[in-house]
């Protein structure tokens, strides 16, 4: 599972903060800012007769709370009903976070009885403010037809407004895309731009994959030094494909001149990979 996929608690709970930072101008002083009050409690009480007046506001405030507030306070399933109810009213910033959920469910390949038509009009909206799980979601569903359209190329732009935000795996799959040519057309040259974006993001896919591109001469310069220096980064990360490509590298290789990718490889790791 890609390494992005474990900081997406954090990834939606930015967003939220983004979103509750000029959220809670609250149109009513009964529903208090519940992240600031000294008496969260009191907060919810007064909170939970408006959201079933239909306050929108009142619906996200609590909402939220109920999704990323204190562990004691969460309640997931009402936290994710009122956002919606929030979202179906027109609350702009409720439909960004309903979009930016469903589509860190769609990103992670955990969308299972989803309601694709639904969560496309939501992703949308999000992709559209540009939240970067969001665009590479929308990139995913045009791809696959899920909700909207099949449209490759209307994926590859989605896709391409991800990777732009130095999302590595839209990186990833772009270059895969150019790489095999069945997506859109072949180009190694734009295959190998993506793979680098990526691999200098830490994805092992795409660095076994830009060595692959280094020791054959697709797209990049044929280069065993740079091939085997970034087999031996992906291998690092037990990347099996990796170590076999790296060892027939080696094969065609001076000791000087593995010598000299081995340590390429361990600058890069010094300078990437922290412990």
């Amino acid at each position: 599972m890609p390494k992005w996929i474990y900081r997406l608690p954090a990834l939606l709970f930015a967003s939220s903060l983004a979103i509750l930072t000029s959220a809670h101008a609250a149109t009513t002083k009964q529903c208090a800012d519940i992240t600031n009050t000294d008496s969260p409690d009191l907060a919810v009480q007064l909170c939970e007769p408006l959201t079933k007046q239909g306050n929108a506001e009142a619906q996200f405030t609590l909402g939220l709370y109920y999704l990323y507030g204190p562990d004691s306070s969460r309640k997931q399933q009402e936290g994710a009903r009122l956002i919606r109810l929030a979202a179906e009213q027109g609350y702009t910033k409720a439909q960004l976070l309903l979009g930016t959920m469903l589509s860190a469910l769609v990103a992670s390949g955990t969308e299972q009885d989803m309601n694709f038509n639904d969560a496309a009009k939501w992703i949308t909206i999000s992709a559209q403010d540009g939240f970067v799980v969001a665009q590479y979601a929308l990139g995913i569903m045009h791809l696959k037809g899920k909700g909207v359209s099949q449209n490759p190329e209307e994926a590859i732009k989605w896709l391409k407004k991800a990777a732009k935000q130095n999302f590595s795996l839209a990186q990833g799959l772009l270059g895969s895309f150019y790489y095999q040519g069945k997506v859109t057309i072949q180009d190694y040259d734009e295959a190998a731009k993506w793979f680098k974006l990526a691999a200098n993001q830490d994805d092992a896919t795409a660095q076994m994959l830009l060595g692959n591109m280094h020791a054959l001469g697709q797209g990049v310069e044929q280069n065993y030094v740079k091939a085997h220096m970034w087999l031996n980064i992906a291998a690092s990360s037990g990347n099996e494909r990796a170590i076999k490509v790296r060892d027939m590298v080696a094969s065609n290789m001076t000791p000087n001149q593995i010598n000299q990718a081995q340590k390429l490889a361990r600058e890069w790791l010094q300078n990437h990979r922290k412990p």
